[in-house]
């Protein structure tokens, strides 16, 4: 069904390191609670909330593009909407975007409980016969087990942080909602869609060329945060 609409497979990020967002690679069909992912009966699942925004099945209206700190509420979306966000996205560095989804009808402990995260990869174009990247990636809330059916982040798993982006997600749990639904909390370490980028340093030439042991050099140092700007001073 997926590819008749031009859907690529649903990946999931698997890491060289051990970790959830270190250096790894796509690994194909990995999303197993995705159509176009692998495991068994996945034709009787939803496609992920990026891919039915992508598609127009869910529009701005039916999630929330999150930009500051707080506490929000997202319903299953495999289930009939009733006025609540199907999604989070929150915007991580101009290249991809968080998705956050809640899934209730596969009834697993997992997923039943816990909230899908995923990487949007922004420069994919849709319908592009030339195209080449993944769409998405879920991320492996447990990536010390090496079964993806734990990767949902649960309640009391505590903060998935992004250091690199400055965003902290945790689960706060299920509300008994009509569907069913669950609290989400976002916080921000530093503006939000902005990577904390490393600072440098470079030194100026020194304004006295000679110097001996134990002696005293004076010279400039220019140092430059890109998150915050450049500052001069002599040392």
């Amino acid at each position: 069904v997926g590819h008749s609409l031009n859907i690529p497979h649903a990946n999931s990020w698997r890491t060289n390191d051990g970790t959830t967002t270190g250096s790894g690679y796509s690994k194909e069909y990995g999303n197993r609670f995705d159509p176009m992912g692998a495991g068994k009966d996945r034709y009787q699942r939803h496609f992920n909330t990026a891919t039915k925004y992508l598609l127009g099945w869910l529009g701005e209206g039916d999630i929330t593009t999150v930009t500051k700190d707080g506490i929000y509420r997202i319903q299953a979306h495999d289930r009939p909407l009733n006025g609540m966000s199907a999604a989070l996205r929150i915007p991580r560095n101009g290249k991809q975007n968080y998705w956050v989804e809640f899934r209730d009808a596969l009834g697993d402990r997992f997923s039943a409980n816990g909230a899908l995260v995923m990487w949007e990869n922004l420069s994919f174009l849709y319908l592009n016969p030339n195209q080449s990247d993944t769409h998405t990636n879920l991320l492996d809330m447990h990536p010390a087990t090496a079964d993806i059916r734990d990767a949902p982040l649960l309640p009391n798993d505590g903060w998935f942080d992004d250091d690199e982006a400055g965003i902290r997600i945790r689960v706060l749990g299920k509300v008994q909602t009509t569907p069913v639904s669950l609290d989400v909390e976002v916080q921000f370490t530093h503006p939000a869609g902005v990577l904390d980028a490393p600072p440098s340093l470079s030194f100026v030439q020194p304004f006295g060329t000679a110097s001996s042991i134990g002696g005293t050099t004076v010279f400039e140092a220019i140092a430059h945060d890109p998150d915050r700007g450049t500052a001069n001073g002599d040392g």
